[in-house]
């Protein structure tokens, strides 16, 4: 702009800054009432001294040599006046806050009208199909003059009207889906590689009409169109094959959007419509060929489980804006779920035994194990692969190993845990090794005493693997916050009990080794507790004796002869004066202390 004009702009922005300040006291002074207002100049006139103010750092609006006289004449013509500006009574949509209103109207009532529309359109189809009314051959042309409409009709209205846009273009992906489904399962008019390739362009279509709009309705109306066009038609089809192509082409598309975008409705419409659509293959496919099923049961887990996983890891792709919190949980729920409906679709497809679904359980273990070591400092997707992993690996090795050998090992991978968590790894999986571990502590009691008897020794079948599990426990006792250390150290102690119950109880004078055997680790225990000078160890050394005693009192009394209890009386009883001494002895620096004075006081 030349630079005699530079004057004139600075004039108009003065001008306008007044104007701005003259409306804000305006409104000021309405808001305080009538009383509160005083009589004010117009803003359109200005007084000298309104001419000669400006604000601090505001460049003057004259040139040099230019009087106020000299003042462009257009600059006061193209200035609005106030006084209409605030006389102007607000309009009814202003009053009412209508237009987000209106806004969520259109949404709604976009919504409700367009799904009737598809599902008229397929109670059409059926109708027609029915009672003969018009050929398949029409239906179907009709179809695809239906879905090209809508879909113009939305291109259309994107924007103007964005939110029925979205409603018009997600009920045309619906309808090309019907349409293309129709004619090959239900009518068989139309070639296998002409209806993939319809279906293939109206998932493409909907991914490119989601990602433009950035629209997850859009995507969720894309992908439950294509996943419910089965039960929408009724289909009797046998070919499992073709429904399981077709159910893997919508998994990819919509996965393809949500991997992008992040919806999580996007997300949850993949995991609730692939499972019950898979679910529908797998229980058609009796009898059938099994690859196609089962590699569109591994499409449905990459798409819902392997996606949120790999979301976080690649900065390229843009971040749903949700707390931390939140989409941990989210990420924890669909990876779970994904991981659950896969094990149990195959396990169902393919007849697996228990053995076999616990190999299935430890590769999913492998898989996420691994992805959780090459996301180490990604919360989102380290966290869920590992807790993943972890449950995976525990149930994997309950349902390969036997009894007691699986509770050996779970107890072992709970001692991994506590470890893995001590070196860094995500803190949820302490939760998951103390829930372990408590499942073991009842599955340790129930084998113990249902085991059968005549193992080795004399003892019950895999005592030694019982008792191995009790050592695992103190280790886990070292590995834990030390809030928890006592739990586990109670729980190896409590349990030692019960192991020598349960293995010498049956036994010949099994009463008199159960109570000899108790006795002495009470003993050991008292014992320890002086040594450690800690008065939780020595209660619970008191207490072993205590239990012993009430044994002797109420249990052998009755049942032992003369001999042996009497002995084993005697013996009791001469050892809590044993204990009773060693209780009471000084320790060995403290008996030095008090010879000191004594050698000093002798002459």
């Amino acid at each position: 702009m030349p630079e005699p004009e530079k004057p004139v702009l600075e004039e108009r922005v003065a001008r306008l800054e007044r104007l701005v300040e003259a409306l804000i006291h305006r409104g000021r002074t309405e808001q305080r009432g009538p009383e509160a207002s005083a009589p004010s100049r117009p803003v359109g006139v200005e007084s000298g001294a309104g001419e000669g103010s400006q604000e601090p750092g505001q460049r003057p609006s004259q040139r040099p040599g230019q009087g106020p006289s000299q003042r462009p004449s257009q600059a006061p013509s193209q200035a609005p006046r106030p006084d209409s500006v605030a006389a102007r009574p607000p309009s009814g949509a202003e009053q009412i806050g209508s237009p987000s209103l209106a806004g969520q109207s259109e949404r709604w009532l976009g919504r409700i009208g367009i799904g009737f529309v598809v599902l008229a359109m397929a109670l059409l189809l059926k109708l027609s199909f029915d009672r003969g009314w018009i050929t398949p051959a029409l239906r179907l042309v009709a179809g695809l003059g239906a879905g090209s409409v809508l879909l113009f009709f939305g291109l259309r209205l994107e924007e103007a009207r964005k939110r029925l846009a979205q409603a018009l273009l997600g009920g045309s992906i619906a309808i090309f889906y019907l349409v293309g489904f129709a004619g090959l399962q239900l009518y068989e008019l139309l070639p296998f590689w002409v209806a993939l390739l319809l279906m293939t362009a109206t998932t493409v279509l909907s991914i490119v009409l989601s990602v433009r709009q950035d629209s997850p309705l859009l995507g969720v109306f894309g992908v439950a169109g294509g996943l419910a066009t089965p039960f929408l038609l009724e289909s009797g089809s046998d070919n499992v094959s073709a429904l399981a192509i077709y159910v893997s082409v919508v998994l990819l598309g919509g996965g393809a959007v949500q991997l992008y975008r992040g919806w999580v409705s996007l997300l949850g419409t993949l995991l609730v419509g692939g499972t019950i659509v898979l679910a529908l293959v797998v229980f058609a496919a009796d009898g059938a060929p099994v690859v196609v099923p089962t590699l569109a049961i591994a499409v449905f887990w990459l798409v819902a489980a392997a996606s949120p996983l790999l979301r976080p890891v690649v900065a390229s792709l843009p971040q749903p804006n949700r707390p931390l919190q939140f989409a941990l949980w989210d990420s924890r729920a669909a990876v779970t779920w994904a991981t659950l409906a896969t094990v149990v679709l195959l396990s169902v497809h393919l007849s697996f035994e228990v053995r076999e679904v616990g190999l299935l359980l430890f590769l999913f273990g492998l898989m996420t194990g691994t992805a959780a070591y090459r996301t180490r400092g990604v919360s989102l997707a380290q966290w869920p692969s590992a807790e993943l992993s972890a449950l995976c690996v525990a149930f994997g090795l309950w349902f390969v190993a036997d009894d007691p050998a699986a509770i050996l090992l779970v107890v072992a991978e709970t001692l991994v845990l506590f470890t893995l968590v001590a070196r860094g790894a995500p803190s949820s999986l302490r939760i998951i090794g103390h829930v372990l571990a408590g499942v073991v502590a009842w599955a340790f009691l129930y084998y113990a005493a249902n085991a059968p008897l005549d193992g080795f020794l004399g003892l019950r079948e895999d005592a030694f693997v019982r008792l191995a599990v009790l050592g695992i426990f103190v280790g886990c006792s070292m590995s834990v916050e030390k809030d928890h250390a006592p739990v586990y150290k109670a729980a190896a102690y409590i349990g030692l009990l019960a192991w020598v119950l349960s293995e010498f109880g049956p036994k010949p004078y099994g009463a008199q080794l159960v109570s000899i055997a108790w006795s002495v680790q009470g003993a050991i225990t008292l014992v320890a507790s002086v040594r450690k000078r800690s008065q939780p160890l020595q209660l619970v050394g008191l207490a072993t004796l205590g239990l012993v005693a009430g044994k002797l009192l109420l249990f052998d009394l009755s049942q032992l002869e003369p001999v042996w209890r009497i002995l084993m009386f005697l013996g009791f009883g001469a050892g809590l004066l044993g204990l009773a001494y060693l209780v009471n002895r000084p320790p060995d620096s403290e008996q030095s202390v008090q010879r000191e004075p004594r050698e000093e006081s002798s002459p």
